[in-house]
């Protein structure tokens, strides 16, 4: 039992049944089905997404923060905003920074994160496109 399910299950006083679980997640506006409670409860969900543990968090009446911990999630900051100075981006240069924002959280769960590749060639290519006066190399690169 992983301490995910352990603290799942312990939370899980009444002995609902996955399914009630699912239920009383998705009359809460969660998305939760009975299959994927019982995976989190087992200790067979082999990833995690923030979504699913919010839901059984509240369903279980646990904090979020303490879940994401046990799931051995990184702690969930709120909304990321970029400091003053990316004012100054342009268009080009914003989305090559979305490229990699979303090359470096992908994998982490089913968040619904577009698919992105995370191949090194696109977001270079994104990054001389938003800045073509700056020389960039890499393994697949010589040196200017």
């Amino acid at each position: 039992m992983s301490a995910l399910s352990e603290l799942l299950t312990n939370a899980n006083t009444d002995g609902w049944s996955y399914e009630l679980i699912a239920e009383k997640a998705q009359a809460r506006g969660h998305r939760l089905s009975r299959d994927t409670a019982w995976r989190y409860m087992t200790g067979r969900q082999a990833k995690t997404s923030p979504d699913q543990l919010r839901a059984l968090a509240d369903v279980l009446g646990l904090r979020y923060d303490k879940v994401s911990r046990a799931a051995g999630q990184p702690a969930d900051l709120g909304p990321y905003e970029p400091p003053r100075e990316a004012n100054a981006l342009t268009q080009q240069e914003r989305e090559a920074l979305n490229l990699i924002i979303r090359a470096l959280v992908r994998g982490r769960g089913p968040e619904p994160v577009p698919a992105v590749e995370t191949h090194h060639k696109p977001i270079r290519r994104a990054a001389r496109e938003a800045r073509p006066d700056t020389p960039l190399t890499g393994p697949d690169e010589p040196t200017p």
